[in-house]
C-alpha cells in the first residue's frame, strides 16, 4: 500500500479553497447569441429589453376646473334657477368657455329666463383647456346635494375629459365630492345674448321685495308701470303708484330730460323673492337689445350675476308726456336719438 503524505494533503486542500473563493465567470443568467451577432453591451441593449416603461393609467385631462366662495352665493342661485314655480321640471342648462361658467333656464310658459354666470375672473384657479359640449343638468339633485355646504365653504367644480359628469366637493376638513349627469339637450339651444340696455335703475332690497308684495296683492290683471327718467322712478302696480325710490345716484344711462316707459308682468315672484337675497338691491334694466325685455340683475360682487329677464307688454324710448287723447295712453315716442 502507497503511503500518503500529510503534507501533500495539505497543500491540495489550499488550492481548493483558493479556487472557491473567487469569482466564477459564468453568466448565471445567458442570453443565447447566434454566431453572427455581437452580444450586447450594458450600454446598448438588446431589442428584447425595453427602453421605456408602458403605464396602464393615462393621465387625466381636465375640461375645465375652479373653485368658488362663498358656497351661501352659489346656494342661493342654484335655489332660484330651480324653483318650482319658475322651473317645474328643474333642468337647466349648462355651459362653460374661456370667460366663465353659465347655467340658464327658460320658463316654456311665460318666456322668462334665469341666468347664473361666474365670472372667470372672480373664481379660484379658473381652468380652461377645451370647448365644453353643451349639456342639461338636474338642478333639483344639485341643489339637494349643495345644501349640506357650509355657508362659508369653498366648491370646487371640474370636468374631466370623456365623462359625461361634472364633479363637485366642499368642505375643508373632510371633503364631501359628487357628481352630476351632463344630459343630452332635448331642444335646440339658445345662448342667452349679450345684453344691451337703454338705462338701470337700482333698487334697494327692502323697497324691492315691498314691490313685489304689492304685485302679489294686486288685483288681476296684474301689471307694472315703470316711468323712469334722469332724476326719478315711478312704479305702479295695478292702479297704485308708488315713489319706491331710486335717487339719481341710482339712476343710469338716461339723457337730461329723457323719459322712458316700460309695462311687463312678473310671472315669477318667488324666484325673485329668492334672488334679492343675493345682493344688496336689485338693478331694474330696460333693454334696447333683445328687443321689448326688461331684465333684473342681482350682483354677487364675490362670483358674478344672476340675471332675470322677461318681456314688456310694451316698452317706449325717449317718451314725452302728451295730451291724454293723443297717441299711446299718455306717451308716445320722442324723435330725439336713444343715448
Amino acid at each position: 500500500m502507497e503511503e500518503i503524505n500529510p503534507t501533500s494533503i495539505v497543500e491540495s486542500l489550499n488550492e481548493m479553497s483558493i479556487s472557491a473563493s473567487e469569482p466564477s465567470n459564468v453568466n448565471p443568467n445567458p442570453v443565447e447569441h447566434s454566431s453572427t451577432e455581437n452580444p450586447p453591451s450594458i450600454d446598448e441593449p438588446s431589442q428584447e429589453i425595453p427602453t421605456t416603461i408602458e403605464h396602464s393609467e393615462e393621465t387625466t385631462v381636465e375640461i375645465f376646473s375652479f373653485q368658488l366662495y362663498p358656497a351661501m352665493r352659489m346656494k342661493q342661485a342654484i335655489a332660484c334657477l330651480c324653483d318650482e314655480q319658475f322651473n317645474p321640471r328643474g333642468f337647466g342648462v349648462i355651459e362653460v368657455d374661456d370667460i366663465g361658467f353659465e347655467i340658464t333656464v327658460r320658463d316654456s310658459e311665460s318666456g322668462a329666463v334665469g341666468h347664473l354666470w361666474l365670472d372667470a375672473t372672480l373664481l379660484i384657479n379658473f381652468k380652461y383647456n377645451k370647448p365644453m359640449v353643451v349639456k342639461r343638468v338636474n338642478l333639483n339633485h344639485l341643489y339637494q346635494n349643495l345644501v349640506a355646504a357650509d355657508d362659508e365653504d369653498t366648491i370646487s367644480i371640474h370636468q374631466s375629459d370623456g365623462s359625461n359628469q361634472i364633479v363637485f366637493s366642499f368642505g375643508n376638513d373632510s371633503p364631501t365630492e359628487f357628481s352630476e349627469e351632463l344630459l343630452e339637450l332635448e331642444v335646440e339651444y339658445e345662448k342667452f345674448p349679450t345684453m344691451v340696455y337703454a338705462c338701470q335703475a337700482e333698487l334697494q332690497r327692502d323697497r324691492f321685495l315691498a314691490m313685489i308684495r304689492d304685485y302679489e296683492d294686486a288685483p288681476n290683471p296684474k301689471k307694472v308701470s315703470v316711468d323712469i327718467s334722469d332724476t326719478t322712478l315711478k312704479i305702479t302696480i295695478g292702479k297704485m303708484e308708488r315713489q319706491y325710490g331710486s335717487t339719481m345716484v341710482g339712476i343710469k344711462g338716461m339723457g337730461r330730460g329723457q323719459k322712458h316707459l316700460a309695462r311687463f308682468q312678473w310671472p315669477d315672484c318667488e324666484f325673485l323673492k329668492k334672488a334679492s337675497l343675493l345682493a344688496p338691491g336689485a338693478l331694474m334694466c330696460i333693454t334696447v337689445y333683445p328687443a321689448k325685455k326688461i331684465m333684473m340683475r342681482f350682483n354677487m360682487k364675490e362670483l358674478g350675476d344672476l340675471v332675470y329677464l322677461y318681456k314688456t307688454m310694451l316698452t317706449l324710448f325717449n317718451a314725452q308726456e302728451l295730451d291724454k287723447k293723443k297717441e299711446v295712453g299718455r306717451y308716445s315716442i320722442k324723435a330725439s336719438p336713444l343715448i
